[in-house]
Formats: structure tokens, C-alpha cells, sequence
């Protein structure tokens, strides 16, 4: 990257969230979703309040939508995108 680049100088932390899997029984999408973000806000040693973007690929899954901000309790997010490219948005 170039020194004038904008992202130059920036961080980028990131956690993994790994939740149970298989038939998990009692539990929609947007629960293992919530738990998830949670898992990997834990792993990346954050606090909700310094999380400042949400980005979603819900591919199949019924009920995981922008809403996901709220249940997680996140606020003032400077990005919030929901992305539907069923995997390869993932790229």
C-alpha cells in the first residue's frame, strides 16, 4: 500500500465467533448470528461500543437481517450493510 492510500495507517482487529453446529435445536439463525458477533467481539478483546461496522451475508438463512445491530445491542455503527451474494460475497 502506498503511503497515500486512505487505508494507510489504519488497523483492522478482528475475532472469530464460532458458535455450536449441527442441529441445534431451539435456536433461530439470528440467535447463533448474535452469538457469534458476541464470540468474536470476545476473541478480539473489543467492547460492543468500539465495534463501528456490521457487514451481513445471511445467504440461505431466514431472519438474519440489518435488525441483527439491534439484538446485538450495537449503536452508531459508521457501516451497516447487509450483502446477498449466497457465498460469494464472502470473497
Amino acid at each position: 500500500m502506498s503511503s497515500n492510500h486512505p487505508l494507510s495507517g489504519r488497523t483492522a482487529i478482528s475475532g472469530l465467533g464460532i458458535t455450536e453446529l449441527g442441529r441445534v435445536y431451539g435456536r433461530s439463525a439470528s440467535d447463533l448470528a448474535v452469538d457469534a458477533v458476541l464470540r468474536a467481539l470476545a476473541d478480539a478483546g473489543l467492547a460492543k461500543s468500539e465495534l463501528d461496522g456490521l457487514l451481513l451475508n445471511a445467504g440461505i438463512s431466514q431472519g438474519i437481517d440489518l435488525s441483527l445491530a439491534q439484538a446485538i445491542g450495537l449503536r452508531g455503527l459508521s457501516l451497516q450493510t447487509q450483502m446477498n451474494g449466497f457465498g460469494s460475497s464472502a470473497g
